[in-house]
């Protein structure tokens, strides 16, 4: 029987989770050592002097928890949730969009943990990012270090996004 499946979407779901934060340094690598050395996270992947992205837990986990965004500052850079798949990423942003928070980067895909994502400013000027589909790894996941901060698909990096003058340089592979 024909349907017309696409005619209505479920709105107003909730993200499943809180998945990641990001945050500015201008310690990178002492930042990363403390966050492996003491508080025991590992590396995942990182973009050599950029950014590093960190995980922490047993079994079967998410790629990163946790990430550091090499800046002239501290501070935040972005929250991530988890949603269900990408028409959630859309009524997610969506939702943002009619509540008046339009500035948004995306939709696209991550190369470091394959997730889609999608980025809308928030009140405070930092980012929100609605993501799905990230990468899962185990014990047995080899950290890599990048020379650039590689996505698959998606818009040019802004380097607004970044925090201003992070990276002009970030290229898509």
């Amino acid at each position: 029987m024909d349907v017309a499946a696409w005619q209505h979407l479920e709105g107003g779901r909730p993200p499943l989770k809180l998945g990641h934060v990001l945050i500015f340094t201008p310690e990178l690598a002492e930042a990363e050592r403390f966050l492996c050395d003491v508080l025991g996270l590992r590396v995942t992947d990182r973009a050599v002097g950029k950014v590093s992205f960190l995980a922490a837990g047993e079994g079967v986990i998410d790629h990163h928890c946790f990430g550091l965004i090499q800046s002239t500052h501290r501070g935040f850079q972005h929250a991530s949730f988890q949603v269900g798949g990408f028409d959630d990423i859309g009524l997610g942003a969506w939702r943002m969009r009619q509540a008046g928070y339009r500035d948004s980067f995306g939709p696209g895909r991550h190369a470091l943990a394959s997730n889609l994502f999608q980025y809308v400013r928030d009140p405070w000027g930092s980012w929100v990012e609605y993501y799905a589909d990230m990468d899962k790894i185990s014990d047995r996941w080899i950290s890599r270090d990048w020379s650039v901060l590689p996505y698959i698909w998606g818009p040019e990096w802004s380097p607004e996004f970044w925090g201003g003058e992070m990276n002009a340089n970030c290229e898509p592979r």
